[in-house]
């Protein structure tokens, strides 16, 4: 699976991704513009496979036809792209193909759940990289100047 936002691609001259990596392991961060691409590992019917993430993912996917949360597309034989509706900032939710789940007449039913961990944008930090932990003294806020190693999550420029 991945994610694709034209409008954090643009922000960030491209050099946005959606996969952020913590404690929990991989999360896709989902822009309120982001398209999810999703593969199987065999043809889909489409219509089958939308029906079936959209009854088991309701409050990402609309509750029925007709909802314009609800949009998706094929994006092959084995992809279907669904837009999920926009997350709340720093808000984790998950996007769940049900064991059990139909999406092709020909082939049987899905013989586990799977899960992709989405969170909606993630707020603006600056956070700071240690090589080893801060001493006492800057645990009582009493800083210095010094050299700071800072992570971007987008990178700047090349001229930055």
């Amino acid at each position: 699976a991945f994610v694709r936002s034209e409008l954090a691609s643009n922000l960030t001259d491209g050099k946005w991704t959606s996969v952020i990596s913590d404690k929990d392991g991989d999360v896709h961060e989902v822009p309120p513009d982001a398209t999810v691409y999703l593969s199987f590992s065999s043809k889909i019917d489409h219509d089958m496979a939308f029906e079936t993430l959209r009854a088991a993912n309701a409050e990402l996917l609309g509750a029925h036809s007709g909802d314009p949360a609800g949009d998706f597309d094929a994006c092959g034989p084995r992809c279907i792209a669904v837009r999920p509706r926009a997350l709340a900032s720093n808000r984790r939710s998950a996007l769940v193909f049900p064991q059990g789940g139909l999406y092709s007449p020909i082939a049987g039913r899905a013989t586990e759940k799977v899960e992709l961990a989405l969170q909606g944008l993630l707020p603006f930090t600056l956070p700071f990289l240690y090589e080893t932990m801060p001493k006492e003294r800057w645990r009582r806020r009493e800083h210095r100047f010094r050299r700071h190693r800072l992570y971007l999550r987008h990178g700047l420029q090349g001229n930055a």
